[in-house]
Order: C-alpha cells, then sequence, then structure tokens
C-alpha cells in the first residue's frame, strides 16, 4: 500500500512539473469607442528590430505602435478589436510585434471595410478595399511594402 501511495505521489509530481508556462497571455484594453483583446509575450526573447519597420507593443493598459522599436511587452499571436456595439472592428495576427498574415477592417455597421496582406511587418499580398456599402472597389498587389504588379480600382463593379 505504501508503494502505491508513493508512485500516485510520484506520477502527480511529474505531471504538473511537465506543464509548460505558456509564452503568451491574453490583455483587455477598453477605449472609449472600441475594446481589444491582443496576446502579447509573457517573457519576450530578444528582437532584433529594423528601424524601417512598425512595432505594435502593449504597456500601461494601451496598445502603442512605434516605428524601429518597442519598450513594452510586443504582441505576439491573435488580435481582434470590437466595436460597442459588438461588431467586430479589427482582427488579425502579430509575429513578435509585427503585422503577419491577413487583417481584416469593418465598418461599424459589420460590413467589411478592408483586408490586407502582411509578412514581417510589410504589406505583402492582396490588398482589397470595400466602400461604405461593402462594395469592392479596389485590388492591390503589395510585395515587401510596396505597391508591385497590379492596381484594379472599381466604380459602379466596373473596372
Amino acid at each position: 500500500m505504501k508503494r502505491f501511495a508513493f508512485l500516485i505521489l510520484l506520477f502527480s509530481n511529474s505531471a504538473f512539473a511537465q506543464q509548460k508556462q505558456k509564452s503568451t497571455f491574453p490583455v483587455y484594453i477598453n477605449y472609449p469607442d472600441y475594446t481589444v483583446k491582443a496576446d502579447v509575450f509573457s517573457n519576450p526573447p530578444k528582437i532584433s528590430v529594423n528601424e524601417n519597420l512598425t512595432y505594435f507593443w502593449y504597456s500601461s493598459n494601451k496598445i502603442i505602435e512605434t516605428k524601429g522599436g518597442y519598450d513594452g511587452k510586443v504582441l505576439n499571436g491573435s488580435y481582434t478589436s470590437f466595436y460597442l456595439s459588438k461588431n467586430l472592428k479589427e482582427k488579425g495576427s502579430f509575429k513578435e510585434g509585427l503585422k503577419t498574415s491577413t487583417w481584416t477592417s469593418w465598418n461599424i455597421d459589420g460590413k467589411i471595410n478592408e483586408i490586407t496582406t502582411w509578412k514581417k511587418g510589410m504589406k505583402n499580398g492582396v490588398y482589397k478595399k470595400y466602400n461604405e456599402f461593402g462594395e469592392f472597389i479596389k485590388e492591390y498587389g503589395f510585395k515587401n511594402g510596396e505597391l508591385d504588379g497590379y492596381k484594379i480600382d472599381y466604380e459602379k463593379g466596373k473596372v
């Protein structure tokens, strides 16, 4: 019986010891006209900054963006903001303080406003813009933050 109790104690301690500390944690910020939920690094790795890129970080219960540096907890993971009406305002993700992947923004009435593709803090891929009625009006191609390849503007559904 003592062996059995010892084995249970041994296994329960090893199970708790193997739990990994989360590398990020969510923060919630209330602004006068919208709310943000964002993931930030718990203990950020040393990030080599590029002075030409804009970094997003958290300090004093605010999300701050700075070109070429940061001085707080860097955003890393999902980012979602909501209007007070609870409609989505903006959704995307960060990697080491830089926008990455697809970002989408909406108007206050819930209609889509923009879709932008980011890679390492620079527009990279398709950018789409919609008017206040949710109608598609622009599509541009970007590479490394610069207009690349094509630019299409629509008016009343025509190029």
